[in-house]
């Protein structure tokens, strides 16, 4: 709602980041499309309400002018009118948007890590990074592939999501840096793949799936077959 066609507005780094986001997702692009045009029709339509008569003469005269208290004015009430109206048909037509989709909780945990991240807990003993997600209610009893699983644990944290937490574990990888798993239940997100899903954020390769009513986001800077190989 912040993002308005027209204005300064699309050039913030929020902005910019959230038409990122749409650009990525077919969904979120179609209710910008749409939530553009609204705007666009709410600008037009304040456009069209007639100034009253030889308003820029009388000001230039300074003439005076007797002010008509607002509630009789009837511009005002036509503006009202036409804002209920509109606010009417976008409660009506335009598709809600709800912040719990899959591809949103993606976005935020391996952005978050591109911009800067810091572990609750650093150590190389998963059972200690289980307990204490465990602890701080995120999902702890994550199931990690054989491969995965084979990796050195560097630490770990619980992150916000919604109203509720979500798991990131860091593993070394060895040979391509760290490798970021966020865990969160399946219930938290909607339309998660059940599937490997790949999908590159910025600099990052990532992969998605769903196992055991746990949906979960591993990403890490190698490329999508090396991700691949811990499968």
């Amino acid at each position: 709602m912040a993002c308005r066609p027209g204005t300064g507005d699309l050039r913030t780094p929020e902005a910019l980041e959230a038409l990122e986001l749409a650009r990525c997702d077919s969904e979120l692009s179609h209710w910008w499309e749409q939530q553009r045009a609204w705007h666009d029709g709410v600008r037009e339509s304040f456009r069209s309400i007639p100034l009253p008569s030889r308003l820029q003469e009388r000001i230039l005269a300074r003439a005076k002018i007797i002010e008509v208290p607002w509630w009789r004015q009837r511009t005002v009430w036509q503006a009202a009118a036409l804002l209920v109206l509109l606010a009417t048909l976008a409660v009506l037509f335009l598709p809600s948007r709800r912040e719990d989709s899959f591809q949103t909780f993606r976005s935020r945990m391996v952005r978050n890590v591109l911009r800067t991240y810091s572990m609750d807990i650093v150590t190389n003993d998963m059972t200690q990074i289980r307990n204490y997600l465990a602890t701080n209610q995120a999902p702890a009893d994550y199931i990690l592939p054989q491969k995965l699983a084979s990796l050195p644990a560097l630490g770990g944290g619980a992150l916000g999501w919604q109203d509720r937490r979500a798991s990131m574990v860091c593993l070394d990888s060895k040979t391509n840096g760290t490798l970021f798993l966020f865990v969160v239940d399946g219930a938290a997100v909607r339309r998660a793949p059940s599937a490997h899903q790949f999908v590159a954020i910025k600099n990052l390769m990532t992969v998605s799936w769903s196992s055991g009513g746990k949906t979960y986001v591993l990403a890490g800077s190698g490329s999508r077959d090396w991700l691949q190989s811990f499968f």
